[in-house]
Order: C-alpha cells, then structure tokens, then sequence
C-alpha cells in the first residue's frame, strides 16, 4: 500500500480488534495530527489531536463499543489516510 506524502507507516492491529486497537503512526518529519475514531454510521466516537514526531504508537480503548465496522482516520496538514478496523 502506497503512504500519502509525509507519511511513513499508518496501521491498525490487531485486527479483528477484542476491547482495543494500536495505531501505529510513522511520519517523514513532526507535525500536527489528529486521529478519529468513526462508527459505520459515520459518527465520530472518539478523536485524538496531538504533535507527533517520528513514529508513535497509540492505544485506542474500544472497550465501550458495540461490535462492528469503524473507521479510523489519520488527519495530518499534508494528508489524509483511513484504515479499518473489526471489532468483535
């Protein structure tokens, strides 16, 4: 899978997801981002805006979501990249 540009590595695990998911983000040099967390009906649940530099890993509690499909979205001031994720 071709990165947007500024943008390393974007991957979720595990997937299917049980109570939570890992972002694992790498980006080609610091910048601003924000990460949501998107229901199948489009809804945002759950939104985490930060300063990253290099790579970074983020825990994403899914504990208190029902099972299904989400969507999780990279935002950055150079990209956008969506992965998706189980869970059970």
């Amino acid at each position: 899978m071709t990165e947007p540009e500024g943008l390393r590595e974007f991957a979720v695990f595990p997937n299917p997801a049980g109570g939570y998911a890992m972002a694992r983000m790498r980006l080609a040099e610091p910048a601003w981002i924000s990460l949501s967390l998107f229901d199948a009906r489009g809804s945002m649940v759950q939104s985490w805006p930060g300063a990253i530099s290099g790579a970074y890993d983020l825990r994403i509690d899914m504990s208190a979501q029902p099972p299904g499909v989400y969507l999780i979205v990279l935002h950055t001031d150079r990209a956008v990249a969506i992965r998706k994720v189980v869970k059970e």
